[in-house]
């Protein structure tokens, strides 16, 4: 199972909030340049992330799926550390 890097994440996530989009609309988006959105565009596409329509680029499901399992991993690596932090504020003593 391919899990895309954080630049990839934002592709997809600019997408999921765009719906159909061109690779300008994407960069203007995430703020790079046009160039560089179509050439992950279009590396998404290798990966099955994401489809064309038409001139367009769209998430496929797999590509919601994984986006997904980023903010899922995201989330509990976050709940983990919160834990953590209350935890250690338990045991501050103040004078």
């Amino acid at each position: 199972m391919y899990r895309p890097t954080a630049l990839e994440l934002k592709v997809l996530r600019a997408l999921r909030e765009l719906g159909e989009a061109d690779g300008r609309a994407v960069a203007s988006k995430i703020g790079m340049g046009s160039e560089m959105a179509d050439y992950l565009c279009r590396y998404l596409i290798t990966k099955e992330l994401v489809h064309r329509v038409g001139r367009k680029y769209a998430l496929t499901s797999t590509g919601q799926e994984r986006l997904e399992e980023a903010f899922t991993r995201v989330l509990s690596i976050l709940k983990a550390r919160q834990e953590d932090v209350m935890e250690t504020l338990a045991k501050i003593r103040l004078p």
